[in-house]
């Protein structure tokens, strides 16, 4: 993984985050799939200390993550 360099319109604070998050990731430290995960509907689908399978997320990831919003009026 890797992100194209910053622009000059990123604060260095946040540049400075990302590059942590980015590391934690590398590292394999964190996950962002590790819960509690919650989807659009109240679900609790990956509870709290688990963390999705690889077959989870290919097979069985038909669902919006809480704070999606779906918007079908078109």
């Amino acid at each position: 993984m890797d992100l194209s360099p910053f622009t000059e319109n990123v604060k260095p604070e946040i540049a400075e985050k990302v590059e942590e998050e980015r590391a934690r990731l590398m590292s394999g430290t964190f996950d962002v799939f590790y819960g509690p995960i919650t989807d659009n509907e109240g679900n609790v689908r990956v509870k709290d200390g688990q963390s999705m399978t690889d077959d989870s997320l290919l097979n069985d990831f038909f669902w919006y993550v809480e704070g999606v919003v779906i918007d079908e009026a078109e």
